[in-house]
C-alpha cells in the first residue's frame, strides 16, 4: 500500500485485481477520453503483470496505481503516473475511474491523496496532466484541486478519428502548500 484516504486505499496492483480492473478498463464510457481502447481480459492480465516490478521513483515510463474502495475492497480505478525522464522531480498523471463510481467524489479524494503523497514522500516539485479540451469533468476536478492551465496544444492528438486539442495543467508543490 502507498497510502490511504478517508474512503480509499491507493496501492500497487495485485494479480487478484484482474476482474475489477477488466470491468472498468473494458467499458467504452471509461475509455472515452483516455489514450487507450477497451481492453479484453487477456490484455488486462498482461497489463497487471507488467506493473508488478515497477517501483515509484524510477523513470521507467507509465506506472499504474490501483484505487481501491475501503468499504468493499474493490478496485474502482487507477492512476497513471510517469516521472519525467529529464527531471525526476516532475511527474505526469492521469486517472481512470469506473463509470459506476464517478460523480461520488472518489476522483478528487484519490487525487488529493496522491498529491499529498507525491509532494511530501517522493520529493516531487511539479505535477502535470494533459487533458483533452472536451473532457470537462476532468478539467473541473483539476481546477478544483488547484491545478492551473499552462498551455493549449492545438490539434496535438488523433482521437476518435479526428485531430483534437489538449490542455496542459500543472500544480507546483509550493502552490499546494500555500493552498
Amino acid at each position: 500500500m502507498l497510502f490511504e484516504t478517508q474512503r480509499l486505499i491507493i496501492r500497487t496492483f495485485e494479480t487478484g485485481d484482474l476482474e475489477d480492473f477488466h470491468q472498468y478498463r473494458s467499458d467504452p464510457k471509461v475509455c472515452h477520453y483516455q489514450g487507450y481502447e477497451p481492453m479484453d481480459e487477456a490484455a488486462c492480465q498482461k497489463y497487471i503483470a507488467d506493473q508488478q516490478d515497477k517501483i515509484l521513483g524510477n523513470f521507467e515510463g507509465w506506472m499504474q496505481i490501483a484505487i481501491v474502495k475501503k468499504s468493499d475492497g474493490k478496485v474502482i480505478g487507477d492512476f497513471g503516473l510517469k516521472l519525467m525522464e529529464h527531471e525526476l522531480s516532475v511527474a505526469e498523471l492521469g486517472i481512470s475511474l469506473s463509470a459506476n463510481e464517478q460523480k461520488k467524489g472518489f476522483a478528487q479524494e484519490a487525487m488529493e491523496g496522491l498529491l499529498y503523497y507525491l509532494f511530501n514522500s517522493k520529493k516531487i516539485l511539479r505535477i502535470q496532466a494533459l487533458v483533452l479540451t472536451q473532457n470537462r469533468p476532468a478539467i473541473r476536478i483539476l481546477e478544483k484541486i488547484g491545478f492551473s492551465q499552462e498551455a493549449h496544444f492545438r490539434e496535438i492528438t488523433f482521437f476518435n478519428r479526428e485531430w483534437c486539442d489538449e490542455f496542459m495543467y500543472a500544480l507546483l508543490k509550493k502552490e499546494w502548500i500555500a493552498s
